[in-house]
């Protein structure tokens, strides 16, 4: 499989392999692609060397890596809830000093909750 693969084909190829009768509904939803922009994934997946590591070293790049995939993807959940993490680092262990990064911690954009029809 090529890595070029979208997450539904990933999915449906499981399907297949493990003979898995999906009702119509379901197969819709598997149908449907959330694609991430390769910018953003790539810069989330370099973040991820950081996050976690509550030093400022790591956490300053985790920050400038994740909001730079934020920037580039607007709907990509996992860099948001990371991005919010680190948020919280820096507010509570990195810089507990600056206010700001709570309220950013608190207000990170909210993103519309996937709701399968």
């Amino acid at each position: 499989m090529p890595i070029t693969s979208t997450r539904s084909e990933v999915a449906g190829d499981i399907v297949h392999a493990m003979q898995v009768q999906l009702t119509p509904k379901e197969q819709a939803r598997l149908a449907r692609s959330q694609r991430t922009n390769s910018e953003a994934y790539d810069l989330y997946l370099r973040a991820l060397v950081h996050v976690g590591l509550e030093n400022r070293q790591d956490n300053q790049a985790a920050v400038e890596l994740l909001e730079q995939a934020v920037a580039r993807d607007p709907k990509f959940a996992p860099a948001y809830a990371a991005l919010g993490r680190e948020y919280r680092t820096k507010a509570f262990i990195v810089d507990p000093k600056g206010k700001q990064w709570e309220e950013k911690a608190i207000n990170r954009k909210r993103l519309q909750p996937y709701r399968p029809s």
